[in-house]
């Protein structure tokens, strides 16, 4: 779930290829605009993206990776490419004396098809973040993730951006809140067990296992607090 967004090398600052997309597009300079306070945030400009103390982001997992963004199979652009070059082989016969209809019939059929495998893929593409990568099965950049076992890893660029951008990001409870909640349980835990009957005791035990599940889902849908 956390993930490096910046590495110091020879007192230089390289940022995670995801935050140079999203730098990029918003006309950020990272020379200028950068400004990293370990521990708390990574801020750039006006926008401050919450780090742990290794400079490492919570990414907020979108969904599985079928249900989340647009995909585009590299098998469309290459018969896009495929199209066009037909087209042009066959527009340069048609140039010729002589021409027969079947080859006219084909490039009329050739130019919709072009025009509409150029409609789609601009109106998948124009104006947003386009990230290339491996996603068949079978290939070795599958990794397992929050919410899914087997999830291609081009898809954590993707993530990452989808959490700068909605600004939906998980923040970790730290050692006080969690020392807070252990004493209170063992506190309740341990008035019940002095007090009480064995059978209401193991009651509330169960009650107090499922409250806290509950207030956690509750705390982290709501509040990404986990």
């Amino acid at each position: 779930r956390r993930v490096p967004l910046f590495v110091k090398y020879k007192d230089r600052i390289y940022p995670h290829i995801a935050i140079k997309a999203f730098s990029d597009s918003m006309n950020i300079d990272l020379k200028k605009d950068m400004k990293i306070e370990q521990g708390r945030y990574l801020k750039l400009k006006d926008l401050s993206i919450p780090i742990d103390k290794d400079g490492c982001l919570f990414i907020n997992w979108a969904g599985k990776w079928n249900d989340t963004f647009s995909h585009i199979s590299c098998s469309d652009i290459y018969l896009y490419g495929q199209i066009k070059s037909n087209l042009e082989k066959n527009m340069e016969l048609a140039s010729q004396e002589g021409i027969e209809d079947a080859i006219k019939t084909q490039i009329e059929y050739d130019k919709k098809r072009l025009n509409d495998k150029r409609s789609k893929l601009v109106s998948d593409i124009n104006g947003k973040f386009c990230i290339i990568g491996l996603t068949a099965p079978g290939t070795h950049d599958y990794n397992p993730v929050p919410v899914e076992s087997e999830y291609p890893m081009v898809g954590t660029h993707a993530n990452i951006l989808n959490t700068v951008l909605q600004e939906k990001y998980i923040k970790k409870a730290g050692p006080l809140s969690n020392l807070l909640i252990l004493i209170t349980t063992a506190i309740i835990t341990a008035i019940c067990a002095s007090t009480l009957p064995i059978a209401i005791n193991s009651i509330i035990a169960v009650l107090l296992c499922v409250s806290t599940i509950l207030a956690s889902i509750l705390l982290f849908n709501s509040y990404g607090i986990w």
